[in-house]
């Protein structure tokens, strides 16, 4: 049995989401906004004349209540006209980016990396991006992350280290090996 939101099921709500065991029931002006899947998905005629209902959710698979919540966060703890900063760390950029890039969040997705992209280079915050660049395939931002997070020369912690996995944990050790010969820098190897 799914539980309503405590924060994002609205009584003026128009339209109901079920995320895990989760009902959000908002306005869905903000996905047509945002989503070309959903304005497609929301332009088509609900089955049997009945919009979805807490009865009847459009049920998102393979999403976390966290991102949900944080990117219905973004228009109704700031307003639908909030234009500064967004007050959210850089793991939960990732995880709004993860909702954005999934459901053709277009402008949402440039904002979040632009905003990554210039949001600081310590280790956390570039681990966060190559993340960011790996979740939505953009190799440029990935060479970038990397690039940024060799020059550091800070080893990323064992959790930065498992949230790059294994392929971009290579990528790092593969710079740091080409950087000691071409320069014959001592780093250990």
């Amino acid at each position: 049995m799914a539980t309503q939101h405590n924060d994002y099921y609205l009584p003026t709500g128009d339209l109901v989401l079920q995320v895990e065991d989760v009902l959000f029931k908002v306005h869905r002006h903000f996905l047509i906004q945002d989503s070309s899947v959903f304005r497609d998905m929301l332009n088509v005629p609900p089955e049997e004349g009945r919009p979805a209902s807490e009865q009847r959710p459009i049920i998102l698979q393979g999403d976390s209540v966290q991102s949900w919540s944080l990117y219905f966060g973004l228009y109704y703890s700031r307003g639908p006209f909030y234009t500064g900063t967004p007050n959210l760390s850089t793991e939960e950029m990732v995880a709004v980016l993860q909702v954005a890039h999934k459901y053709c969040m277009d402008k949402l997705q440039k904002d979040i990396v632009n905003f990554m992209t210039d949001s600081g280079y310590g280790t956390p915050q570039l681990v966060h991006l190559l993340v960011a660049a790996r979740l939505i395939d953009d190799q440029e931002l990935e060479k970038l992350a990397l690039t940024r997070l060799h020059a550091i020369r800070s080893p990323p912690t064992l959790e930065e280290a498992r949230m790059i996995g294994i392929e971009g944990m290579h990528s790092i050790l593969e710079a740091v090996i080409t950087a000691h010969r071409s320069s014959n820098r001592d780093y250990g190897f």
